[in-house]
C-alpha cells in the first residue's frame, strides 16, 4: 500500500494533534506544525501529497502559502481549513489553486473521506493517462505490420518525424503504402487531435490546384462566388496530406 504524505498546518494545537493522530492511524505519513512560516518552509523543502492549510496562521497565512506553493510545488494538493467560511473565501481559495476546503468544525471522518476520494481520483486519472497512451500507440500503428529490418527502420523514422514540425515527403511506387505512412505519422504526432485533411493532386486540374490548396476570396476570379478556405487552412492544428498517385 502506498503511504501518502500529508502536511497539517494548523495553529490550534488540539485540532492539529487530533488530525495528525487520525491520519497516522489511517496509514498516512503525517507532519504537523502550528506556524505558517514553518509550514511554507516544509512545503518548499519537502514533497507532500497533500497539505492541509488553516486560513488564519501566525507567521504566514494560508492563502499566502497556497499562492506560493502553486508556483514552487504544483504537485502538492492543497486543502484549505477555515472557520471563517463563506462563498467568497471558497471561491478565492479555488481560484488560487486549492483542490478543496473544509469548514470548521469538521470531523475526522469527513477529512478521511475527502482524502480517500482524492487519492481514488488520482489513481483513476493516472490509469486513464496510461490507457490513453496505450490506445494512441495501438491506433497509430494499427494498420502497419512487419518485423523486417526495413519496417523496423520505418517505424523508428515515423516516431522521430511525428514529434517534429517538419514537412515530410513520402515517396514510393503505387501500392506501397504512402497514404498509410502519412496517416500513421499524423496519429502518432501531437497533432492527432486535429484534422487529417487529404487531397489527391492527380485528380485535380492544374488550374485548380492553387485554389484547392490555398483557397480563394469571393470575386478573386470568374466563378468565385464565395470565399473558400484552402486545404492548408482546414488542416490548421492537424496535418495536410496530398498524394500524386
Amino acid at each position: 500500500m502506498v503511504k501518502y504524505r500529508v502536511l497539517v498546518v494548523e495553529d490550534e494545537e488540539l485540532k492539529r494533534r487530533t488530525i495528525v493522530d487520525a491520519l497516522t492511524d489511517a496509514g498516512y505519513e503525517v507532519r504537523g506544525t502550528g506556524d505558517g512560516t514553518e509550514g511554507f518552509q516544509l512545503v518548499r523543502d519537502e514533497f507532500w501529497d497533500v497539505a492541509l492549510l488553516d486560513l488564519k496562521l501566525p507567521g504566514m497565512d494560508g492563502m499566502t502559502i497556497l499562492s506560493k506553493a502553486r508556483e514552487i510545488r504544483p504537485e502538492t494538493t492543497i486543502i484549505m481549513m477555515t472557520a471563517f467560511a463563506s462563498v467568497q473565501t471558497a471561491v478565492e481559495a479555488m481560484k488560487a489553486g486549492a483542490y478543496d476546503y473544509l469548514t470548521k468544525p469538521f470531523t475526522t471522518d469527513e477529512l478521511l473521506l475527502k482524502l480517500t476520494r482524492l487519492f481514488e481520483y488520482r489513481a483513476k486519472a493516472a490509469e486513464n493517462v496510461v490507457l490513453k497512451k496505450a490506445l494512441d500507440s495501438e491506433y497509430a500503428f494499427r494498420s502497419m505490420v512487419g518485423r523486417s529490418r526495413s519496417m523496423r527502420r520505418l517505424f523508428e523514422q515515423i516516431c522521430v518525424i511525428a514529434d517534429s514540425d517538419a514537412t515530410v515527403l513520402v515517396v514510393g511506387e503505387t501500392g506501397t503504402g504512402k497514404e498509410m505512412v502519412a496517416e500513421t505519422i499524423h496519429y502518432s504526432s501531437p497533432r492527432r487531435e486535429g484534422p487529417l485533411v487529404k487531397v489527391s493532386c492527380v485528380a485535380l486540374r492544374e488550374s485548380l490546384i492553387e485554389s484547392e490548396l490555398f483557397g480563394h476570396e469571393k470575386g478573386a476570379f470568374s466563378g468565385a462566388i464565395r470565399t473558400r478556405p484552402g486545404r492548408f487552412e482546414l488542416a490548421a492544428g492537424g496535418s495536410p496530406s496530398s498524394t500524386d498517385s
